[in-house]
């Protein structure tokens, strides 16, 4: 008698552990999604463990079909080629930028490894969070075009003032020779 109450205790127990493991999952997957910026989680081979909202929106797929899958089925212009956000970080660099020019679009991702709970050295994944930087990369292209059209408007100033000067020396010059002839 004392087995079969150990055992159900035990199914029970873990029913109880399981459930509490869906909801904390399901706690953390709704925050995810409420994040506006899109995130791709990736294990260390690059296959997708979580998408957030935004990313199932972009793309237009369900989280559960494209689990496991590489995350080059995001389609973006970096995806498969050395600008991949993983890529840059796996050489050093967690920033990357891409123009989707499908939309006119321009978008930075910022990548970092993701660690194992138990060895802290070990990396397990991958983090990428997507930015719309579009605003920020017309504004500097417009003050780069601001700041090259006032050196060039005061080179012109410039020459027009040495040319200003030359004329008025050769007037004064000329004057003075027009005068002695007098």
């Amino acid at each position: 008698l004392t087995v079969p109450i150990i055992s159900i205790i035990a199914i029970l127990s873990s029913k109880n552990l399981k459930d509490k493991y869906l909801d904390l999952n399901h706690w953390y997957e709704q925050i995810l999604d409420f994040v506006y910026l899109p995130m791709s989680i990736t294990d260390i081979d690059m296959n997708w463990t979580f998408i957030n909202k935004p990313v199932k929106d972009i793309i237009g797929v369900e989280r559960g079909d494209v689990m496991g899958q590489q995350c080059s089925k995001w389609g973006a212009d970096i995806c498969d080629t050395p600008k991949c956000g993983v890529k840059m970080l796996r050489n050093g660099d967690a920033q990357s930028f891409f123009t989707n020019e499908g939309v006119d679009r321009n978008f930075q991702v910022d990548t970092t490894y993701l660690y194992d709970r138990k060895n802290k050295d070990k990396k397990i994944g991958h983090c990428e969070v997507v930015s719309d930087v579009t605003t920020k990369t017309r504004l500097a292209s417009a003050v780069g075009q601001l700041k090259k059209s006032s050196s060039d408007l005061s080179t012109t100033i410039e020459l027009e003032a040495s040319a200003t000067e030359e004329l008025s020396a050769t007037t004064e010059e000329f004057s003075q020779n027009i005068n002695s002839i007098n």
